[in-house]
């Protein structure tokens, strides 16, 4: 970007530096003294930001002052090389003692990586940043990240994944080259040739992040770093193995990412890093879990490949274990309700036993009481029974539950459907929530934490009020053939205060949609209306300011309001009129 005007570079400042609006109130004095700073920051966007957050809310003049000073040292003279890294070293500086390593470690990953946040506080556990153990190092670490952007120095925002809302990482370009000069002070190399070359060090070095390099199988191959905790060799498709050699020195290794390599199997040696914390083998072609896995009695995190589609029964001896990623192994072994630790279980659905085998029974989920993410599919008349008797109701950490009923035929569409459990509403925690076959009930909407509902094939015991979730982000609602019309309160003023995106399909039955009021949905972004053909008009589209994306598909063909929302037709302009960015997408 651009340097910004003077007025501009202090309506930025005041943005960050008084994040809770008290900076219309500023002091003469601070306000002198805060454009002082400004001008010492050469205007530079990223520049303001960081030293306006890192004074963020600080109301004495002293402190002020004393920025300024340090600003004055460190910034170059005028026609000098730009003092950006400069001003961002001295952001770096100023953060408390157990928040620098945690931004090195943002040089674990490539330059423009999408982070997943989860991961990342992975690694800081790993490593050793965050003291304690189980749920206090996850708020910490979170309450850590927070901190980091509300300095400016990482961007955290929301995406959405297939069954949960998801938060991620990015940092700009030069707090990364920061981040990597932080590293590589820290004794870690980011160099192929380095490694290749056997630099003098070499045995000193405590990561090797190789990320992204174009390595092979040779590159490493001689090097055995004694004091190793961290070995990245992701995105390295020409690596098609591991020597045996190379774990031979790491006894005290912690952090071993090989994901997305070409690896079909791990050295026996491996076995050996009883230290190890994360392993992360997704995206490899390894087709069974390793034996040396077996071996690492510290392991909190594993993630493995889709090429796995068992595990073995002596997964349940790893009891340090916290996340456990299996995209693609639907059935579990019984003894992994041993893992009394697991908080995260990915998989593309789970099923259960019914018979007293090998196999997990949804019984066996009792004991996992430290369970936050679970996706599940009821296949049998017994399960659900289990289910709305509630014997989900004693895992009350959860956050993101996704539940579907396939015990029904397609052909059977008066089925009755079964009740979404009482018990369930002991679920406090919950942030997302997808049902499929069920009735449900009206205290759903009671679940506060929500912020994510996905309803399919379902019915209401009483139209739940939506509308009063203080913190529903998005709501999705298919595969209803017997709702003939939304209650009016699903329109009103000051109804979803949150909510972001909005998608209705298949209501066959559907005839009204409410009116939206002036204040109604007022953060939503994008509404689909789809495949519900006797829903002739939504009155009040043009009231919803921010807007970016209305969907409309009518599988009964085109219609009178179909016409009038074409490009140029009479709705169409009626809306763009109010919000012209908004894009308009009709099909049938």
């Amino acid at each position: 970007m651009k340097n910004l005007s003077d007025e501009d570079s202090w309506t930025l400042f005041c943005v960050y530096a008084f994040p809770d609006g008290v900076g219309s109130r500023v002091l003469k004095d601070m306000e002198k003294e805060g454009r002082k700073i400004v001008k010492q920051c050469g205007n530079l966007p990223l520049s303001i930001k960081t030293i306006a957050a890192s004074l963020a809310n600080t109301t004495l003049l002293s402190k002020w002052e004393l920025k300024r000073r340090q600003l004055e040292r460190v910034v170059t003279p005028i026609g000098d090389p730009d003092p950006i890294m400069e001003i961002l070293k001295l952001s770096y500086d100023s953060l408390f003692a157990h928040l620098k390593p945690c931004f090195a470690c943002l040089s674990f990953f490539s330059e423009d990586e999408e982070i997943f946040a989860n991961y990342l506080i992975n690694l800081w556990i790993g490593e050793g940043f965050i003291p304690g153990a189980g749920e206090d190092q996850w708020d910490m670490g979170w309450d850590w990240l927070d901190q980091l952007a509300q300095l400016c120095l990482v961007q955290v925002y929301e995406g959405h994944g297939r069954f949960y809302s998801k938060k991620y990482c990015k940092v700009h370009d030069l707090l990364y080259d920061l981040a990597t000069h932080i590293s590589e002070e820290d004794k870690s190399v980011f160099s192929v040739e380095e490694v290749s070359s056997h630099t003098s060090g070499a045995m000193g070095w405590s990561r090797i992040l190789l990320a992204k390099k174009d390595l092979h199988d040779l590159a490493i191959s001689e090097i055995h770093p004694v004091y190793l905790r961290t070995l990245t060799l992701s995105h390295n498709e020409k690596i098609t193995s591991i020597p045996e050699s190379l774990f031979t020195t790491m006894r005290g290794l912690r952090i071993l990412d090989l994901s997305s390599t070409n690896i079909t199997a791990l050295p026996a040696s491996l076995g050996k890093m009883i230290l190890l914390k994360l392993l992360n083998l997704s995206g490899t072609k390894i087709r069974e879990v390793p034996e040396c896995v077996r071996h690492m009695k510290s392991l909190l995190f594993l993630a493995l490949p889709h090429y796995c589609t068992q595990l073995p029964v002596w997964i349940s001896e790893l009891r340090c274990l916290q996340h456990l990623e299996c995209w693609d192994i639907d059935r579990m072994p019984k003894g992994i309700s041993k893992l009394a630790s697991l908080r995260t279980l990915r998989s593309d659905s789970l099923q259960f036993s019914i018979e007293e085998d090998e196999f997990m029974s949804l019984d066996d989920l009792v004991d996992m009481t430290q369970l936050q993410e679970l996706f599940l599919i009821i296949k049998h008349e017994i399960e659900l029974k289990r289910l709305e008797e509630g014997i989900l109701a004693q895992l009350v950490k959860m956050r993101h539950l996704d539940i579907r009923d396939n015990t029904w035929s397609a052909s059977e569409k008066e089925m009755e459907l079964p009740q979404f459990p009482e018990k369930m509403r002991a679920m406090k925690h919950l942030e997302s929530l997808t049902l499929e076959g069920f009735v449900v009930p009206s205290w759903i909407c009671e679940l506060a934490n929500m912020r994510e509902l996905e309803l399919s094939r379902f019915e209401f015991s009483d139209f739940p009020e939506f509308q009063r979730m203080p913190n529903l982000v998005m709501l999705v609602l298919e595969l209803n053939q017997k709702c003939r019309e939304f209650p009016l309160a699903f329109g009103e003023s000051r109804g979803f205060p949150q909510l972001r995106i909005l998608k209705i399909y298949s209501f066959s039955s559907l005839e009204e949609f409410p009116e939206l009021e002036d204040g109604a949905m007022a953060c939503l972004q994008q509404f689909n209306l789809w495949f519900c053909p006797k829903v002739k008009k939504v009155e009040g589209l043009e009231r919803l300011k921010n807007l970016e994306r209305f969907h409309y598909y009518d599988s009964g063909g085109t219609n009178e309001w179909w016409e009038t929302l074409k490009e140029g037709g009479e709705y169409w302009n009626k809306i763009k009129a109010i919000n012209s960015h908004v894009t308009i997408t009709i099909a049938y």
